[in-house]
């Protein structure tokens, strides 16, 4: 079972807010839904370094170090991405079609 964090980030912005909230706005994954393919966009200055997909279970399905990858693989439903970058890691949840 996998247990997410609730402040994943290696360093605050000047207000005190982690540096997860900054980047959770910075970075987008289209489409969403998605049917076999997902795109993470963000900013030209973060390092993408992994990329771990989990279904609602907390069970690990996927390792990615690209940007742009399939997902034709998975099953339909809800799923959760945890995207490390060199600035710290987020989650963003997607559903495939």
């Amino acid at each position: 079972m996998v247990v997410f964090c609730r402040f994943c980030f290696k360093r605050s912005v000047a207000l005190g807010l982690p540096l997860t909230f900054e980047l959770d706005q910075t970075i987008s994954v289209y489409p969403n839904p998605a049917n076999d393919e997902l795109h993470i966009m963000m900013p030209t200055t973060t390092q993408l370094e992994k990329v771990e997909i989990y279904n609602t279970l907390g069970q690990l399905l996927a390792t990615h170090q690209t940007a742009d990858f399939r997902i034709d693989n998975l099953s339909s439903g809800m799923h959760v991405m945890k995207i490390t970058t060199s600035e710290g890691a987020i989650h963003k949840n997607f559903i495939k079609k």
